[in-house]
């Protein structure tokens, strides 16, 4: 169970103690209990129809969520990824299918066998794998010849824009 303390000065002067205490229950944090208490110091305190009056709940409740910090554990929305690295949607299998796409560029002839990536970029483009850039085509070949999917003597993206 949580408390968040405030002070409250009603009409006649006199200082109380406000206590509001929250539960947590089911990921929600809810108000379960309010409790007032004359202060000492100022004699005179004494629970009156007046003073319960005076009280605004409601505002009473809500300025004492924020400095509550709830510890309440939640779910992941998703799994997180095990470790560092590239998503798995980007392995191996992935370099491989541009390797081949690359070859099939090569084996057409034409437009495609001259610009062999901007062919790949379309066609990952066709399969729903959007904003390829340069960078990442730069990428995607440098893996592909560590692989030994691609001749090393390859030329790379930026050098076909050339």
């Amino acid at each position: 169970m949580e408390v968040a303390y405030q002070t409250h000065t009603d009409p006649n002067g006199h200082p109380w103690r406000i206590t509001v205490l929250w539960e947590t229950a089911d990921g929600a944090a809810r108000p379960v209990g309010l409790e007032l208490r004359a202060t000492e110091g100022k004699p005179g305190g004494v629970l009156t129809a007046a003073v319960l009056r005076s009280l605004r709940i409601g505002d009473l409740i809500e300025a004492s969520r924020p400095p509550i910090t709830w510890t309440v554990p939640r779910e992941p929305t998703q799994p997180r990824p095990t470790g560092p690295g590239r998503p798995a949607e980007r392995g191996d299998d992935f370099i491989a299918e541009v390797a081949a796409l690359y070859r099939e560029a090569k084996a057409k002839g034409g437009l495609p066998a001259r610009k062999p990536w901007r062919y790949v970029a379309e066609q990952l483009q066709a399969q729903g794998v959007n904003d390829v850039t340069d960078g990442q085509l730069r990428n995607w070949s440098r893996r592909a010849k560590n692989l030994g999917l691609l001749p090393r003597e390859l030329r790379t993206p930026r050098e076909e824009k050339e």
